[in-house]
């Protein structure tokens, strides 16, 4: 059962009031995952998972410790904000110490589509056997992924900042090879909605990319013009937003860095055709109202990864972090 934002609320409450710390900062994720695998033109796995993550952060001032937990129930949240404040006893000072937030007023971004959170294995089966069918009489092999995710967010503090946000991604992608293989094509897309999933066209556009790109010929050395399509567009951005961090480029440790010392801030550094925007409210990839420790800000959908802040860190008695119900 999904959380509400009252029951959230509830639960981030609960867990700061176990806290003894100057301050205390509780980050809440339910997400449900369901899930269609095929390859070599059979469906191979289907399956679903529940995930609970709870973070504890603890602070006094200079300090702080992250502990985790994976289960609700008090003595695993008891456990979390204990270990958290050990963990902030051990630490040292942090220089570059924040305090949390007061009371923020978040904007509603809608991103959670009833027809993913409700989609089936029968509704996935379906467009993947539209691939199959097209795989089987083109006589090439076909794989792939076809998922759903539903996931619920939450923020709290001591300062009565509190966030709550709910969320959807359906994502299918598909693989062509030829049978010599030596074709191969690739078409992806995700969206909040699944409805959205153009699975017809992104099936096509595999299969055509595989029989167009067998028997390749040998190109020699030298510059040539390429034109990338979306997808691939994305995942180089996906670097590109990592590099344009500030700290990597005042450590001169980016392009945005300064021979010498300092960074480029104000310098023209790109084409005047390049144009690079966030717009959270975008309802193609809508974003997350807040930005958490290694979380997602607005309007970018790419790949999570893990951060970690000053401090120690450690997992609280649970079903283990990333454990999943059946």
């Amino acid at each position: 059962m999904a959380w509400t934002r009252q029951q959230a609320k509830a639960l981030a409450e609960q867990i700061l009031r176990y806290s003894k710390a100057q301050e205390c900062e509780v980050v809440l994720d339910e997400t449900h995952l369901s899930f269609t695998r095929f390859a070599a033109n059979e469906i191979t796995t289907s399956g679903t998972s529940r995930t609970v993550n709870v973070s504890v952060t603890s602070r006094d001032g200079q300090r702080s410790g992250t502990a985790h937990a994976s289960a609700t129930e008090a003595d695993a949240l008891q456990e979390a904000v204990r270990q958290s404040e050990e963990l902030m006893q051990a630490s040292s000072p942090d220089s570059e110490y924040v305090q949390g937030l007061g009371p923020q007023k978040y904007p509603e971004i809608r991103a959670f589509h009833e027809e993913t959170d409700k989609a089936t294995a029968r509704d996935r089966a379906a467009a993947v056997k539209r691939a199959l069918d097209l795989s089987r009489g083109k006589d090439l092999q076909a794989s792939g992924f076809f998922e759903t995710i539903s996931r619920w967010d939450a923020i709290a503090n001591k300062k009565k900042n509190f966030g709550f946000h709910a969320s959807t991604t359906a994502r299918f992608s598909n693989t062509m090879r030829t049978a010599d293989g030596t074709g191969s094509g690739w078409a992806g897309q995700s969206s909040p909605s699944f409805k959205q999933i153009p699975a017809q066209a992104l099936i096509e556009a595999a299969a055509r990319k595989a029989e167009t790109s067998a028997n390749p010929k040998e190109l020699a050395p030298g510059r040539y013009t390429v034109i990338l399509e979306p997808a691939a567009v994305a995942d180089l951005l996906g670097s590109l937003m990592i590099g344009l961090s500030k700290r990597l480029a005042d450590e001169g440790r980016s392009f945005m860095s300064k021979p010498g010392g300092g960074n480029r801030l104000g310098e023209k550094v790109f084409a005047p055709l390049v144009t690079i925007r966030s717009d959270p409210f975008d309802a193609r990839v809508p974003g997350r109202p807040w930005a958490a420790a290694g979380g997602r800000g607005g309007g970018w959908r790419g790949r999570r990864r893990p951060s970690g802040g000053p401090g120690g860190r450690r997992r609280a008695p649970g079903r283990g972090r990333g454990s999943a119900r059946r």
